[in-house]
């Protein structure tokens, strides 16, 4: 019996566990919640802290080269950034001496006038391609109406020979230097030095120089008052933070910068190497005595709202603000105004918009719209009183490390002195990197000795071609 009361008080404990075990489990997963949301709220509760530590810091700190430095360094982050994008881009700048290169051209004109009838609804297509390595080079030029051709002229420079490719006889023009007579150190180099063209460099610069403004700037130069601006019709509290670059201050910075770059040898080779500059050359001339005899006075002010923001800025010189900007709610206006011309820039969200106005005139407004990497430009032109609008369109822009490439529709509309002008000009442009094909001289006939049947059946194709444009007097002068 005591054995069974025993195995049944057993049994009984177990019951009782089985009941009691979904409560201490409840429990236990009621502690886990608070442990989290304890951790949440904590963990909010030092973002808050932390934020409102930031603001009061940003209320608190009135340092007039603090916010110079903050709006220094925000300069630079855009710059280094942009440089950063060209640099990730798959097709790269090539080196023009060395490396072959095509430009391909189609191109198709609509318009009303009269005078341009003749040369629409055909389609042209250009190829230029130049080796300057291998002395080569080709251009072509074709027309066709309704996939017929009109035209199909190739000109190709083989070395010192020239060839002409017209409809389908290839002429031999003979002999003439052309690739000797090109100075490639008039168009590639400086001073006998190639430039080189390096993102690294161009970003090592950016970042050496950004710390040597930054290092030049002199506190006691800085002066600070609270006022009150209006951007957009809007009132704004600032402090406005004004930096003195007298004459005295400006000999100062030069010298201070010149002789930080000095300084830097990694910096010397880069801002040479750039520049297209022998090393000690660019030393000689940052050594120079600086000339300041021309030097004005000039205040950089800048505008910050109570988080020490720069929300607006000017270049201030013979108490004159030739140059203004702002930046508040998505939209950065940039004003370069003199003598009652006034350049602008404001840029939005996928739109920059360009002017320039002269006294109460508009002489020109360039609109870049963007819309998933397509872009609409529409522009105006004012000259002498008559307006010239027009609308340059850009799809389809693609790159790879080889080729870029993009298709456009150009349209022009005005009327200069009750004439109207309209046409629109539908293409795609492609730029390669790609060895050039040039005319095949095997079977070509040398100029001189061309057959007065051959020269007769070009001038004939020829003849119709040009009056078919409308070129009758230059038709009967071909030949």
């Amino acid at each position: 019996m005591n054995e069974f009361e025993t195995s049944s008080e057993s049994i009984n404990n177990t019951n009782d566990m089985k009941e009691v075990t979904p409560a201490v489990e409840i429990n236990k997963e009621k502690n886990k919640k608070g442990k989290i949301k304890f951790l949440i709220f904590g963990f909010l509760a030092i973002i808050a802290i932390a934020i409102g530590l930031y603001v009061g810091y940003k209320k608190l700190n009135n340092d007039p080269m603090g916010i110079y430095k903050d709006g220094i360094n925000g300069i630079y982050k855009i710059l280094n950034n942009a440089l950063k994008e060209s640099k990730n881009k798959e097709f790269k700048t090539f080196d023009l001496a060395n490396e072959p290169f095509t430009v391909d051209l189609k191109a198709k004109l609509d318009s009303n006038m009269t005078e341009l009838k003749p040369f629409t609804g055909l389609d042209y297509h250009i190829n230029v391609g130049i080796d300057l390595a291998n002395k080569k080079m080709n251009m072509g030029l074709d027309i066709d109406e309704n996939n017929n051709s009109l035209l199909n002229l190739v000109l190709s420079v083989i070395d010192k020979n020239i060839y002409l490719k017209i409809y389908d006889k290839i002429l031999d023009l003979g002999e003439e230097d052309i690739f000797g007579n090109i100075d490639l150190d008039t168009y590639f180099k400086v001073n006998g030095n190639d430039a080189k063209f390096d993102y690294d460099n161009y970003m090592y610069i950016l970042k050496e120089i950004k710390t040597i403004i930054i290092d030049s700037l002199d506190k006691d130069k800085f002066d600070m008052q609270k006022e009150t601006i209006t951007i957009n019709n809007k009132e704004y509290k600032v402090k406005k933070v004004i930096y003195n670059l007298d004459k005295e201050n400006m000999e100062r910075t030069l010298k201070f910068i010149n002789s930080e770059i000095l300084k830097n040898e990694k910096l010397i080779k880069a801002i040479a190497e750039s520049m297209g500059l022998k090393e000690d050359e660019l030393k000689e001339s940052l050594n120079k005595e600086i000339d300041t005899s021309d030097i004005k006075d000039i205040k950089i002010n800048l505008y910050a709202d109570k988080l020490n923001n720069i929300i607006a800025g000017s270049v201030e010189s013979e108490n004159e603000e030739v140059i203004k900007f702002d930046s508040i709610d998505d939209e950065t206006n940039f004003i370069i105004e003199k003598d009652n011309q006034k350049f602008t820039i404001t840029i939005k969200k996928n739109n920059v918009v360009i002017s320039f106005n002269d006294g109460y005139n508009e002489l020109f407004k360039i609109n870049i719209e963007e819309n998933n990497k397509n872009y609409k430009i529409p522009f105006t032109f004012n000259i002498e009183g008559n307006p010239i609008n027009g609308v340059l369109e850009l799809k389809n822009i693609k790159e790879t490390k080889e080729s870029a490439s993009v298709d456009f529709i150009f349209s022009l509309n005005a009327t200069i002195e009750s004439e109207k002008i309209d046409f629109k000009i539908d293409g795609s442009y492609k730029l390669s990197k790609e060895n050039i094909n040039t005319i095949n001289p095997s079977g070509s006939i040398k100029i001189e000795n061309i057959s007065e049947e051959e020269a007769m059946e070009i001038f004939t194709k020829l003849s119709t071609l040009l009056e078919k444009f409308g070129l009758n007097d230059l038709a009967g002068s071909t030949i």
